[in-house]
């Protein structure tokens, strides 16, 4: 087996469209996941999520991001 040889710099560093799109999708990713721990950090310490009736931050944050990890079917 023979391992693949990497792109040239001058081939890697073309820009495209869909490139570019990929770098900003990423940076609006990072952006959000950090925003959600500064958020899920905020609502730790606030106590808010007592009043909603959750036992734990935890279960607040489950019960909120539960359909995003739902299992999607495979085909």
């Amino acid at each position: 087996m023979t391992t693949p040889t990497p792109p040239t710099t001058k081939t890697a560093a073309r820009p495209t469209a869909v490139r570019a799109r990929l770098v900003e999708i990423v940076d609006r990713w990072s952006a959000s996941q950090h925003d959600l721990v500064v958020t899920a950090a905020e609502l730790a310490d606030s106590g808010e999520w007592v009043l909603d009736g959750s036992a734990t931050t935890t279960t607040e944050l489950e019960l909120r991001c539960a359909p995003c990890h739902q299992q999607q079917p495979t085909t």
